[in-house]
């Protein structure tokens, strides 16, 4: 198998493992805090109109940012299999 693939797969890998952390300690954060707070959090969000020029080029760095950070560590993953132990 091409161990480039191996390590884009383990990258993926990582990347699925650490935003399942995030997602879990969101979850406990607001569990712990309760459904009334998560409720007025949420209402503060809705209530704000971000711009749309704006949020659209945030999003555009945030994509890239992440495909430049999973390739990088793709990258670190392949180099890291070639080395002998």
């Amino acid at each position: 198998m091409n161990p480039r693939r191996i390590a884009r797969g383990i990258t993926a890998l990582l990347f699925g493992l650490a935003s399942t952390a995030w997602i879990l300690h969101h979850q406990a954060h607001w569990h712990q805090r309760g459904l009334d707070a998560f409720l007025a959090y949420q209402t503060t969000l809705f209530a704000r109109q971000p711009h749309p020029i704006g949020l659209l080029i945030v999003s555009m760095i945030l994509a890239l940012l992440t495909v430049w950070l999973y390739e990088a560590l793709a990258w670190l993953v392949a180099k890291m299999m070639k080395q002998p132990v």
